[in-house]
């Protein structure tokens, strides 16, 4: 544990993630012009971030597989807000956020910038949107990730996935790509579903600042050597749980309770 490192890195990474938005926002105007333009600028901003941040932050990425290029689907377990600077980092891909994020100060404008789709999942009927705002995405070029765990997990298996943002793959009969992530610790770290996964209520501040102050850990993201299709969105749910599950490793736990294994930080 090393407080003076986590201080030193966090006054590194806010430059340097305001440096990208900076860049993003630039750019953004293009879209006037050419969305697909836009869009393309918009995923290698977003790499170059994800590449700077893995790096600064001290994350040795492991990749096994090789991500599709765009326009794709993909769906990934959820462990933590890093797995999205890790996607980020590879594929440059939109992500599917709760709706409140879009209300935070600057964070949401930032997300809107980036093409960042939000949903309520409180309301049932706003899926029906934002799986048109998936359709739109992909018809554009871009490529869409989505965790259809729709929560956080500490790591000890994958949770059963959700079917609805996949109508989107079966509507427009498209191939739908999977990855896996997991992470792994330094021997004097805590554990990986501690230190990495980010599943209990505490504040994202407070588990980043934890996780800086260690060194060493390595996250692997694993893509999927295969597509899977499907017409019916239920089916094609449980074989990509399954294909996610058979590439993921538990990840290693401190505390023998795992009864709240998931909280609803992310989506």
């Amino acid at each position: 544990m090393n407080p003076i490192r986590a201080y030193i890195l966090m006054a590194l990474l806010v430059p340097l993630t305001l440096f990208f938005v900076g860049l993003r926002l630039l750019f953004w105007p293009i879209a006037r012009v050419s969305r697909r333009t836009d869009r393309m600028l918009r995923r290698y901003v977003l790499r170059a971030w994800g590449y700077s941040f893995s790096f600064a932050a001290g994350l040795r990425v492991i990749v096994k597989g090789t991500p599709a290029a765009p326009p794709f689907y993909m769906v990934c377990n959820h462990l933590s807000y890093l797995d999205m600077v890790i996607l980020a980092r590879q594929t440059g891909c939109i992500f599917v956020s709760r709706a409140d994020v879009e209300q935070w100060p600057f964070f949401g404008f930032v997300a809107r910038s980036f093409y960042v789709l939000f949903i309520n999942r409180t309301d049932r009927r706003d899926v029906a949107r934002v799986n048109i705002l998936i359709e739109e995405t992909i018809a554009e070029g871009d490529a869409i990730a989505v965790f259809p765990e729709s929560h956080t997990s500490c790591g000890l298996d994958i949770n059963p996935f959700r079917s609805p943002l996949l109508q989107p793959a079966v509507t427009l009969d498209i191939p739908v790509n999977f990855a896996s992530i997991y992470y792994r610790t330094a021997a004097n770290a805590p554990a990986a579903g501690i230190l990495c996964s980010w599943w209990k209520p505490i504040p994202f501040y407070v588990h980043f600042y934890r996780f800086l102050q260690y060194r060493g850990t390595t996250v692997t993201i694993q893509f999927g050597e295969k597509t899977i299709r499907g017409t019916d969105r239920k089916v094609l749910a449980k074989e990509l749980e399954e294909a996610v599950r058979k590439n993921f490793v538990p990840q290693r736990q401190e505390e023998s309770d795992s009864s709240q294994s998931v909280t609803d930080h992310a989506e």
